[in-house]
């Protein structure tokens, strides 16, 4: 009971709005668009599950049975090792889908950071936060923590100025 579900068309990301699944694990999506989409579970504790199906003129039915999920943990440091505290941590691609899963968290005061309903297959994320992006990072869950590097960002700066005159 409790468990998030969400629909989505193929190429696109999932809906935004979940429905839960009922006290007897029950859901159901009303006023689907015909062609191919994708139903995906997510649940505390549990593995993140996906299944592909194809919408027509009939009903579709799609159980799903969760295993437990291994956590993926992660620290994020600056290029000394030194944690980073409050660093957004956002889940972008699964499955090559943009946008497949809802796992949006912070670093705490160590830079640590851990998800306990994790697919088993690997997972993209960016790492954000005042001045740096980290884009598109593959990590998937291990018995091990991983530790992602912030380096201070890059910067461009020049001066601009008249061909003609050497003003700017």
């Amino acid at each position: 009971a409790g468990a998030a579900v969400r629909q989505g068309a193929a190429g696109a990301g999932y809906s935004d709005q979940p429905v839960f699944t009922d006290r007897d694990g029950f859901y159901h999506f009303e006023s689907c668009e015909p062609g191919k989409t994708q139903v995906a579970v997510q649940a505390d504790g549990f593995a993140l599950q996906a299944v592909d199906c194809y919408l027509d003129d009939r009903p579709v039915v799609r159980d799903f049975m969760l295993q437990p999920a291994k956590p993926l943990k992660g620290r994020v440091t600056d290029p000394a090792g030194n944690p980073l505290a409050g660093v957004t941590v956002a889940a972008v691609c699964w499955r090559d889908r943009d946008h497949a899963v809802n796992f949006l968290v912070k670093t705490d005061s160590q830079g640590r950071f851990q998800w306990r309903s994790a697919p088993p297959e690997p997972v993209w994320f960016d790492f954000l936060t005042r001045g740096v992006t980290l884009r598109d990072v593959p990590l998937q869950p291990s018995d091990r923590e991983q530790t992602v590097i912030l380096k201070p960002a890059l910067k461009i700066a020049g001066k601009v100025t008249d061909a003609g005159t050497g003003r700017p």
